[in-house]
């Protein structure tokens, strides 16, 4: 904000100190609509190209708008929890850096269980699923951790406070 300057002997002065603190205060009311907005949009953009094309099933798609805006709901097949997290013992040697032990615990995410999981001749642990774009089953150990959604938000979190000035600088 400028420096406003205030001649208290003075009424128009006084009048022009008071409408720039209404106007400054208007633009105040708007920053956090205006910031959402910038941070709706830009982070949407970063969590859709962030997802690493793991599979044939998991390109995602957006859907949807609500009445307070723009809402959208992210679907790749149902694969994108696997895709944030990991899975299988690859999911478990990425996970020793992100995700974080207790985002784990809150979501109850675990890496090698369910009936699909077996351990091979050779040692390894993990399961087969059938690749739609090679035709054939195929075995895995699972995926790491691609984490697209933690990244999006500490993008957030890094640029929100740095938007927040710029909108304050400018005229709008």
């Amino acid at each position: 904000m400028k420096e406003i300057k205030v001649n208290v002997l003075d009424t128009d002065s006084i009048d022009a100190a008071i409408k720039a603190l209404n106007d400054y205060k208007e633009k105040l009311d708007k920053l956090p609509d205006k910031v959402a907005q910038r941070a709706q949009k830009e982070g949407l953009e970063r969590m859709i190209s962030g997802i690493p094309p793991i599979t044939d099933q998991n390109q995602p798609a957006l859907y949807g708008t609500g009445q307070y805006g723009n809402v959208y709901t992210i679907e790749a097949g149902g694969c994108l929890p696997y895709v944030e997290f990991g899975t299988g013992v690859v999911g478990v040697n990425g996970a020793l850096s992100y995700p974080k032990p207790e985002y784990i615990d809150i979501v109850g995410w675990d890496y090698t269980s369910g009936s699909h999981v077996h351990m091979t001749k050779t040692g390894k642990l993990g399961w087969f699923y059938f690749n739609n774009a090679r035709g054939h089953f195929m075995f895995t150990e699972g995926i790491a951790p691609g984490g697209f959604m933690a990244s999006t938000v500490n993008y957030l979190v890094e640029n929100i406070p740095e938007w927040a000035r710029e909108e304050l600088k400018s005229n709008g």
